[in-house]
């Protein structure tokens, strides 16, 4: 991984202090490290960094349509974004959360498909 632990700190926290999100510890720097791992480009992973404290923002002000889950995710909702903003793109990111007093309780975020499939691995480890 070409990304650096100083940059890998700053990502946790930029994400940790959204206002009106949860999120337990170990799951968020587990999220990170696999964005890392997803997008080794520092640039690249900027910018996977910035549109998910982005998505959370809208997602705690309540600005965007949301998802319904089912199955093992079931009472969780899932947000579609671009890791990188850009006319056209498909939404490559997902964030899995539910609301739940007034805030969002994240489960999990990350690529779609890379590593693995997020649904799968967020229903599986957590």
């Amino acid at each position: 991984m070409s990304i650096s632990l100083q940059v890998l700190e700053q990502a946790i926290d930029a994400i940790a202090r959204v206002p009106g999100v949860a999120m337990d510890p170990d799951n968020l720097v587990e999220d990170v490290v696999l964005l890392a791992s997803v997008w080794e480009d520092a640039e690249e992973f900027d910018y996977a960094v910035a549109s998910t404290v982005r998505a959370l923002r809208l997602l705690a002000g309540d600005r965007v349509d949301t998802s319904d889950l089912a199955h093992d995710l079931a009472g969780y909702d899932s947000f579609h974004y671009q890791h990188r903003r850009s006319r056209g793109q498909k939404a490559d990111m997902r964030i899995v959360f539910r609301g739940e007093g007034g805030i969002i309780v994240v489960l999990g975020f990350g690529h779609r498909r890379l590593p693995s499939d997020v649904y799968r691995r967020l229903a599986a480890t957590r």
